[in-house]
């Protein structure tokens, strides 16, 4: 699936494009804007997979779906052209068993892919952005929420006493092991986590914070699945694991 009309010529290896700037590729970088395309991705494939994958800071990344499936591609934004150069530098390499190709892109294929992403509701699962209003046509509560754009340096239970907001009505409780605060390839705060509420009369009623800000940041919110708590969960253990010969 091509988004935007394809790339025409563009569909070269990094190392054809005759060392053009990035703000010469296609439109990307215009206006301060960096951000590639990634195909061949594997279908089960995390947002922290491609951000290791990657292996530099980014701002956003757009895990693709059409009706709620992954189609294998993925946009992702980054701060300054240096990062997205050192992305497109990683055409052709490979995440675990696929070979992944990598594309500069403007702004008008990434909210294409917005659009297609959440067409006729979507899927607004694994942080995919809300739109222009902020509000999804259709979300499914599980009793799971994905938190993005947290400040860095939030912690669990600054978490915890947000959803405690006299906005949230009726009141809910989140116990702090239900909170799980996500890492990037290099064990940094991502600025997301997922947050398991006692039913998902409770995760609709915290929604009521959508947009409202945690700090200087505002929060965006994201109807989640168990699965994806659960992965999260897992790779936080993993990471906190001591060394085999620990005492």
């Amino acid at each position: 699936m091509e988004f935007g009309g394809g790339y025409g010529g563009l569909n070269m290896g990094y190392g054809q494009m005759g060392g053009m700037g990035y703000g010469q590729m296609g439109g990307g970088g215009e206006g301060g804007w960096n951000c590639v395309k990634l195909r061949g991705i594997p279908f089960d494939a995390h947002e922290n997979d491609i951000g290791a994958f990657v292996a530099c800071e980014v701002v956003d990344i757009l895990m693709c779906r059409r009706h709620g499936r992954m189609t294998g591609e993925a946009f992702v934004v980054f701060p300054g052209k240096f990062q997205a150069q050192m992305a497109l530098s990683k055409n052709g390499a490979n995440m675990g068993r696929r070979y992944i190709e990598i594309f500069p892109a403007n702004k008008f294929e990434y909210y294409n892919a917005v659009c297609l992403t959440m067409e006729k509701g979507g899927d607004l699962r694994g942080g995919t952005p809300a739109g222009e209003s902020g509000e999804p046509a259709v979300i499914e509560h599980t009793g799971f929420l994905k938190m993005r754009g947290l400040p860095f340096e939030a912690t669990v239970q600054e978490i915890v006493d947000w959803f405690g907001h006299d906005k949230v009505a009726p009141k809910v409780t989140v116990e702090v092991e239900n909170v799980v605060l996500c890492t990037n390839f290099s064990g940094k705060p991502s600025g997301n986590a997922y947050v398991k509420f006692e039913d998902a009369d409770a995760a609709k009623a915290a929604y009521a914070m959508h947009r409202e800000n945690f700090g200087r940041r505002y929060v965006e919110l994201f109807a989640a699945t168990a699965e994806e708590f659960d992965k999260e969960l897992e790779r936080d253990r993993a990471g906190q694991a001591p060394p085999a010969d620990a005492p």
